[in-house]
């Protein structure tokens, strides 16, 4: 019969972690005819949840919440993976006697996929949510799209929708339906009085929403919920191919031109995957910082390399921007000039050693000088904020 820990598995997981991780030390400079992961690896062998352990994940991939478990069925919940993992890195560093490998050889599978959209709830609280089927009870569950400029948010529902229960919207070209209409919330006095500037028109594009069930109406509603919204029923182009798109910004006026000014909250893999990268690169020890990448093709590969190398540099830049306009706010009550920016930039430069000790003080003034206007004059797609510029 095995050996069982039934009382306190973390003050023996945690003292023979600590044991083995003092040995590897200590076996660097002492040659022991019996070393402690040997020893350890014995007791190892006879233990019931360590045996447990290893014929779960003999054969096919199993979750880590399962194998919790199975494993540690006398602990509460919230302390099931925690030991789990306490007790894999006991296996990790313990030996088997007879052949000296370690006892375990485990690998973490995280699968992780693109965002498919946003949704919020209003009740009973506010809550955003990355999958339509995560909603808690009968609430209902509306799609969000932003503005491109001004980061308004729209509630997304089918092609010319006049009321009733507020569905999906139709994305698909080729199917009947195709389009969308959205919908602005008006959850202040500011946007119920723009939207009563809107109605000059004479034909009424304010309706009431329940946040409780979905139902739509111009009037009192048929459900008999308490719980409403107002919401305006932004025009949509003429377009048919722009069908699934708005004219413009109800908030802000902007119209990207022609294209569609709002969008949902939906990206592609590259995006995703380069914040993942530099998550993980940013959390693994000096000396071992590498990161290897896998794709279908070479030009998807080829892009993606340069992809992340291009993202990490604005995210750096930006990250150190954001560390002067912090180091500079307590001490200007009026806002600070392009020129304070750029001196305190060319300063962090030197503490962070961002560049070649070498580099003169001209070169990092015109360096900090080329980052503090890529930034305030970048093309790239933004949420808008207003800035003053004066001289200086």
């Amino acid at each position: 019969m095995g050996l069982h820990i039934p009382i306190a598995p973390y003050i023996i997981i945690f003292t023979l972690k600590y044991a083995l991780t003092a040995c590897s030390e200590f076996t660097k400079c002492s040659t022991s005819s019996e070393e402690l992961p040997k020893i350890v690896g014995r007791l190892l062998q006879a233990d019931s949840r360590a045996t447990h352990l290893r014929r779960c994940i003999t054969g096919s991939p199993i979750e880590v919440q399962n194998i919790a478990d199975q494993v540690f069925t006398d602990l509460p919940d919230p302390e099931r993976i925690p030991a789990l993992s306490q007790l894999v890195e006991i296996l990790l560093l313990a030996k088997d006697p007879a052949s000296n490998a370690p006892l375990l050889s485990a690998r973490y599978h995280l699968f992780l996929r693109s965002l498919e959209g946003a949704y919020v709830s209003y009740w009973p609280r506010k809550q955003v949510f990355l999958d339509r089927k995560a909603g808690v009870g009968d609430s209902a569950i509306f799609e969000v799209a932003l503005c491109r400029e001004c980061g308004q948010h729209y509630l997304v529902g089918p092609k010319e929708f006049k009321g009733g229960k507020l569905g999906e919207a139709m994305r698909d070209p080729g199917q009947d339906g195709f389009g969308a209409t959205f919908l602005r919330p008006l959850e202040n006095e500011e946007d119920a009085s723009d939207a009563d500037e809107s109605n000059t028109d004479g034909h009424e594009q304010v309706f009431h929403l329940c946040i409780q069930c979905g139902e739509v109406g111009r009037s009192k509603l048929k459900c008999g919920h308490a719980n409403t919204l107002r919401v305006l029923k932004e025009s949509s182009p003429k377009d048919e191919d722009r069908a699934d798109q708005m004219a413009q910004c109800g908030a802000c006026g902007y119209n990207a031109a022609g294209r569609d000014p709002v969008r949902e909250v939906v990206h592609g893999t590259d995006g995703p995957h380069a914040v993942i990268a530099t998550t993980l690169y940013q959390s693994i020890p000096e000396g071992r910082k590498k990161i290897l990448a896998f794709a279908d093709g070479r030009q998807e590969a080829a892009f993606f390399a340069w992809y992340l190398e291009d993202s990490y540099k604005d995210i750096l830049n930006r990250n150190l921007l954001f560390k002067v306009v912090q180091r500079l706010a307590p001490h200007t009550s009026e806002g600070m000039s392009l020129r304070d920016m750029v001196t305190s930039l060319r300063d962090l430069f030197r503490q962070s050693k961002i560049f070649p000790p070498a580099m003169s003080d001209l070169d990092l003034r015109h360096e900090a000088w080329r980052r503090v206007y890529r930034e305030f004059l970048t093309d790239e797609a933004r949420i808008g904020r207003r800035f003053q510029c004066g001289e200086g």
